[in-house]
């Protein structure tokens, strides 16, 4: 059933009227299992959410709601993580401090539009249901591509384990706070400067790099 989702990802750009249905559904997902226990969810309360027909969502889903619980929490991660931009970036800058920073300034801006992205991650990293697995396994997938990013850069040096964790560690926790403060109405965690706010968090992680 996940792979005529797939194929109906694809088919949307066709027909861009069924895009937002599909996408809200995922969006709405996402934000109820962030508030209500996840593995309580049914598709009823789903439905009724997001508008959707149950014989919509079971078509793309399959029977079980745990099919649309996970691939909400892929949606979510991959929106937050943008792996699929790495390529592109590398051909644009010319060091790896150069990268990250436009890394960060790029997540920046997507916590900004969909601040619940960050908290699936932060939320259910350690969780020991299918929405951990799925977090896990795209932070798998984001360390190595940032490994990988690394020797690009470095070609004779290896990726020091330190870096790795103090990078990782300082731009998710803050990414974390940032979606944590735009989740208020107020919004007063949104940045001014967002582009200052990034050069300095760079020389700071590259500090300690180096202390």
């Amino acid at each position: 059933m996940l792979q005529a989702f797939d194929t109906y990802i694809l088919a949307v750009v066709a027909d861009e009227s069924k895009k937002p249905s599909i996408e809200s559904a995922l969006v709405a997902t996402v934000k109820l299992f962030l508030t209500h226990p996840p593995y309580k969810l049914t598709y009823s309360k789903i439905s009724r959410s997001t508008g959707i027909p149950r014989s919509t969502l079971y078509y793309y889903f399959g029977s079980k709601v745990e099919g649309m619980l996970t691939e909400s929490a892929r949606f979510a991660l991959k929106k937050f993580l943008h792996l699929e931009t790495v390529d592109v970036e590398l051909k644009t800058h010319s060091s790896w401090e150069a990268f990250q920073e436009k890394r960060l300034l790029s997540a920046i801006e997507q916590v900004d539009q969909s601040p619940w992205a960050p908290r699936v991650y932060m939320m259910f990293r350690d969780d020991a249901g299918p929405i951990g697995d799925v977090a896990r396994e795209l932070e798998g997938e984001y360390l190595k591509e940032m490994t990988r990013v690394w020797k690009y850069y470095h070609p004779d040096k290896a990726m020091n384990h330190d870096l790795e964790v103090v990078a990782h560690s300082l731009k998710m926790g803050f990414l974390w706070g940032m979606a944590v403060q735009l989740t208020d109405q107020s919004k007063k965690g949104k940045l001014s400067n967002p582009r200052e706010f990034v050069i300095k968090l760079t020389a700071l992680i590259e500090e300690l790099l180096r202390s």
